[in-house]
């Protein structure tokens, strides 16, 4: 049998004295002024002791007492007389009443093992009590509702699944529940899997506006972001961070972005130097310069400040989240689609562009494109038929550039493919177009508004994308929420691998809502 069989009652049907005596009790409001309360119905086992009897009585007195103040919170009071109730009839009348410093959890323990305890039948009835009022008509006030059990958005407050309610379900006091919920640990592994399977059952969400009131301090979040300006790629992870910003601003969050010149390893150092200075409480980074980011990532861990990774990720650093592209699948689609069809005995370049400093290879994110790209020539045995060319280009060498690519185009004749492991194949694009050189299969990365350019009038074969805007917003709003609420997030967030061709491009949305 449930502990109660009805969570919530309908209008009294009577006022009568035998009533109280079957084990049902409806005292009426005394001050027509209040709002209506309604009283849980709890069946009351007719072969109760004596002194069972005289704590019900107590109880309604209470109930009565209670409502003859006009100060009273009824729902408050009247779910602690029930946690008494439940509290009474968990025990047979040959038991000795529970002492007040048992704990919750070994109470649970107690009472499942003598079967009084259904989660399962309390659960639908919650559930269908739950959903017996209509949909609010105005969305705010669905917002403003405690939870949303099923696909019900709650209007009424009467009708909220509380975590008091969780908390009689699964044999727990409220404070387990809310440590489960709010991931603060301190839980017994039965205690919890019970709590999450009965929220997973109700589909249980916290109420927003609650957890944000609950919010004690402010949090200080820096941002490092390579310098952008619009239509770059990073101007749209800073788009997202932006969106992010407004949604979080709530949870007593404050972001400061600092930036630096993605090709040079002074400036990341200077702006990681000011990082550490400010001491945040969380840092959103793109982890830029392999060694300089484990060098600060070491000094954050021992500060014990969370870390988010966007754009591309450390394996060897512990972070909290990375929100990017599996670069090592990217470019084996990219070699994919380069190599399909592609006349044998071709020459293809792999292009990179270098940063100060790093000169024997480019980011780590490009590094693993390349090696997903030899990954599938390597796995359909494709070295012999093509011809692979490693190229390197200088970030601040544009003459040098040139030249190297006139001598690369002298000596090749047969180059058919280009592809581009970072964001910069306008450049190629740009090379190409000034010599009047067509016929290439071009493959680049992201949508950079000149790389769309190239892209649309079909010098660029196909563009891979990985939603920038989304790593930004995602990133920001998993390490505030973090901070704010406990909450865990996923280590590694992968976006998906866009393949953009100048047939599809014009309908491609790169972001689910208007962030401008």
């Amino acid at each position: 049998m449930s502990e109660f069989d009805e969570v919530r009652s309908a209008e009294p049907e009577s006022n009568h004295a035998s009533d109280a005596e079957a084990g049902s009790y409806t005292p009426e409001v005394s001050n027509a002024a209040e709002p209506e309360v309604r009283i849980y119905e709890s069946k009351i086992n007719s072969s109760f002791d004596s002194d069972t009897e005289a704590k019900i009585s107590e109880l309604e007195a209470k109930i009565s007492a209670i409502q003859a103040n006009s100060g009273y919170e009824p729902d408050t009071k009247i779910f602690e007389l029930e946690a008494k109730i439940s509290a009474i009839q968990g025990s047979s009348s040959n038991e000795p009443e529970a002492s007040s410093n048992d704990q919750p959890e070994a109470e649970a323990a107690e009472r499942e093992a003598n079967n009084s305890y259904e989660p399962d039948a309390q659960i639908s009835e919650l559930q269908a009590n739950s959903s017996a009022e209509p949909e609010a008509e105005n969305p705010a006030d669905a917002e403003a509702g405690a939870w949303e059990p099923g696909a019900k958005k709650l209007a009424f407050p009467e009708n909220r699944i509380r975590i008091k309610d969780i908390a009689v379900l699964a044999n727990v006091s409220a404070g387990t529940v809310d440590r489960v919920i709010h991931n603060r640990g301190g839980v017994a592994p039965e205690n919890k899997k019970r709590i999450e399977d009965i929220l997973n059952k109700l589909n249980f969400k916290p109420n927003k506006m609650a957890r944000v009131l609950a919010i004690k301090k402010d949090y200080r979040l820096v941002v490092l972001l390579p310098q952008a300006v619009q239509g770059d790629y990073w101007w749209d992870v800073i788009k997202g961070i932006k969106r992010a910003e407004e949604e979080v601003s709530d949870y007593r969050v404050k972001t400061e972005i600092l930036q630096f010149n993605q090709y040079s390893i002074e400036s990341f150092a200077t702006q990681t130097q000011r990082l550490l200075e400010i001491n945040p409480d969380g840092v959103l980074m793109a982890p830029f310069f392999r060694r300089e980011v484990l060098q600060l990532t070491k000094v954050l861990e021992e500060r014990s400040i969370p870390v988010v990774f966007v754009d591309s990720n450390v394996e060897s650093v512990s972070c909290l989240a990375y929100y990017g592209q599996q670069s090592h699948q990217s470019g084996f689609v990219a070699a994919k689609i380069m190599l399909s069809n592609l006349e044998p005995s071709s020459t293809v370049l792999m292009v990179h562009m270098l940063r100060e400093g790093n000169e024997a290879s480019g980011s780590n994110q490009t590094a693993k494109r390349e090696e997903g790209f030899l990954a599938y020539i390597e796995k359909y045995s494709l070295d012999s038929t093509y011809q692979l060319i490693r190229v390197n280009l200088h970030a601040n060498d544009d003459s040098g550039n040139e030249e190297q690519l006139d001598e690369i185009f002298r000596q090749n004749q047969n180059i058919r493919g280009i592809v581009m492991f970072n964001s910069r194949i306008y450049r190629i694009a740009d090379f190409l177009e000034a010599r009047k050189i067509r016929n290439i299969r071009i493959i680049g990365y992201d949508l950079l508004e000149r790389n769309v350019h190239y892209l649309k009038n079909g010098m660029v074969e196909c563009l891979i994308a990985q939603r920038p805007q989304l790593q930004g917003y995602y990133g920001l709003t998993a390490l505030a929420r973090h901070l704010a609420f406990h909450q865990p997030s996923k280590p590694v967030c992968y976006m998906p691998i866009d393949i953009l061709f100048k047939e599809n491009i014009s309908d491609y949305k790169v972001y689910p809502f208007d962030v401008d």
